[in-house]
């Protein structure tokens, strides 16, 4: 990350992609992988980091780096133009908050959070 100033702006400059880390493989054949991504959580939304986890094949949604105030459509179609991955948290139907890994279903096959599936 390279942070620099002008006179009116805070410049921030974050690679896109990061050096895919696995210490199980050898290191000439290790290539890049994603460093940003937008995530919409609940009424929360901006470009997340990217934890890189290849040694167990997959990736992590980290924290916020930046939050924006875009209506959904338009930070879709920011993540689109950027060329930057994309992911939407589900929300219970019930509560209306995310849900963070495994959830249940309503009788319309609806996500609910557990909590709300026990009622």
């Amino acid at each position: 990350m390279i942070i620099t100033k002008n006179k009116t702006h805070l410049i921030v400059k974050i690679p896109l992609t990061q050096k895919e880390n696995n210490c199980y493989m050898d290191e000439k054949n290790l290539g890049d992988v994603d460093n940003l991504i937008g995530v919409i959580c609940g009424d929360e939304q901006g470009l997340a980091q990217v934890i890189d986890l290849s040694y167990k094949s997959t990736q992590q949604i980290g924290e916020f780096i930046v939050y924006t105030d875009l209506k959904r459509d338009d930070f879709i179609k920011l993540c689109k133009d950027l060329s930057i991955g994309f992911y939407e948290y589900p929300v219970c139907v019930k509560c209306y908050k995310p849900i963070f890994g495994c959830r249940g279903v309503d009788d319309k096959g609806k996500p609910l959070c557990f909590d709300c599936e026990k009622l």
